[in-house]
Order: structure tokens, then C-alpha cells, then sequence
């Protein structure tokens, strides 16, 4: 974060954000912002409406940052610091998502089938799947059997033209474990 320009940290939107570090999703919620449709708005635009001064909120967003590395909580989607799988082939046949990840995945599902659910109805069995995971996290070879199951009703995660920065975000984040299991 130190490395890139003030005004393109602020230009990010929130979306982008949260996938690069998903421990800001917190920290947004707390700020009151809009984490659906409006989480396509830049951190500029988002913070200004909820009054909050720019340079108050970059200091935040790197304190959650920084904690998050310290505690260990940090993880992009489940690959090791290297970013890479700890075997050579790249498919992690043990991997499961951190309960962070799960966490977050829950939230992402349940708001895109609130919000598109009557314009793609294959978002409440993606909510429904997705929503039994909240208690018992499944085992990677359930986990594959649904996100399996989760590519063939959503045409391989793809997005539709109406879909939003929470739409894409849930998407590639099924995507992204779909592939670490396939």
C-alpha cells in the first residue's frame, strides 16, 4: 500500500479493496458504507459521503492491514505467502477457504441473490449452497462436489451484464476456489 500513490488508493473502488484485503470488509461495514452495488464507488467517493476525511481512512485501512498480517489472519484465497500452492501441479487438493474467506463468501451470497435474485434466479441455490457452509465448513472433496455444481447452474461464474462489484467479487471468489480444486 505504501508503494502506490495517495490518489490511487483513493481511486480504488470498494470492491477491489475488499479483494485485495478482505480484513477492510470490517472496517467498511463499521464506516456504514455500501459494500453491494455501491462498492463500485471509489474510496474517495465512499468515505466523502459518510464525512469521513481521506487521510483518516487510509491511516485505518493500513492499521487492519498491518494487524491482520501480525495476527496472521491474512490470506489470499488460501495460497501461501509466495502466492502460489504448496504443491507443483497448483491444484490444492486439501485447500479450504479461511473461516475469513467463508465468512465473507456468506455475506457476498446472501446480498447478490437479495438484490439479483429476481433477475437470475440461480443466485438463491448459489445463496443456498453457500449458506450451509456458514456452521460446518465443508470438506474439500464437498467442496469441490459443490463448487462444481455451483460453475454448471452460474455458466462457469459468469457474470451478466447487470451484475455489480459485489456480483463479480462473490463470482471470483467461487472461481478462484473452483479452480484450486479442479
Amino acid at each position: 500500500m505504501v508503494q502506490e500513490k495517495q490518489a490511487d488508493l483513493l481511486a480504488k473502488n470498494i470492491a477491489t479493496w475488499m479483494n485485495e484485503a478482505p480484513a477492510t470488509r470490517q472496517l467498511f461495514e463499521s464506516w456504514g458504507l455500501d459494500l453491494c452495488c455501491g462498492g463500485a464507488l471509489s474510496l474517495s467517493q465512499a468515505v466523502g459521503e459518510k464525512r469521513i476525511e481521506n487521510d483518516f481512512a487510509l491511516k485505518e485501512i493500513q492499521r487492519v492491514i498491518n494487524s491482520s498480517k501480525e495476527s496472521g489472519t491474512v490470506s489470499v484465497g488460501g495460497l501461501n505467502e509466495s502466492g502460489k500452492c504448496d504443491n507443483e501441479s497448483g491444484v490444492c487438493s486439501d485447500w479450504l477457504p479461511e473461516e475469513e474467506e467463508l465468512q465473507l463468501m456468506i455475506m457476498l451470497s446472501e446480498k447478490i441473490a437479495k438484490v439479483h435474485g429476481d433477475r437470475h434466479p440461480e443466485l438463491h441455490d448459489v445463496n443456498k449452497v453457500v449458506s450451509s457452509w456458514i456452521d460446518v465448513p465443508p470438506a474439500s472433496s464437498l467442496l469441490r462436489q459443490e463448487l462444481n455444481h455451483l460453475s454448471s447452474i452460474s455458466d462457469d461464474f459468469t457474470m451478466p451484464a447487470d451484475g455489480c462489484g459485489t456480483y463479480q467479487k462473490a463470482y471470483s471468489m467461487l472461481n478462484s476456489w473452483h479452480k484450486k480444486l479442479s
